[in-house]
């Protein structure tokens, strides 16, 4: 459950970010390259843990055993029109 790590990911963004370093998210899995729930999930807790602890967020990756492709940019600052 990505939950339970989202604690851990929140304190690692906050040393990295005291350092005034960035985070790149890798998600590792057997399988397709098709993203899934729970690849969605795992990206939303990182996207999470680092505006909460402060580092930025340079990428975010699914790694198969299909291959590698980068999950959607977050939207920032998205306002209604």
């Amino acid at each position: 459950d990505p939950e339970e790590f989202a604690p851990f990911l929140r304190q690692l963004s906050g040393m990295v970010s005291d350092t005034r370093g960035s985070l790149v998210f890798v998600r590792g899995r057997p399988g397709s390259a098709l993203l899934t729930d729970g690849d969605r999930c795992w990206h939303q807790v990182a996207i999470d843990a680092c505006r909460a602890g402060g580092a930025p967020l340079l990428g975010a990756f699914l790694a198969t055993s299909a291959g590698v492709r980068a999950f959607p940019e977050a939207w920032n600052d998205v306002r209604a029109s």
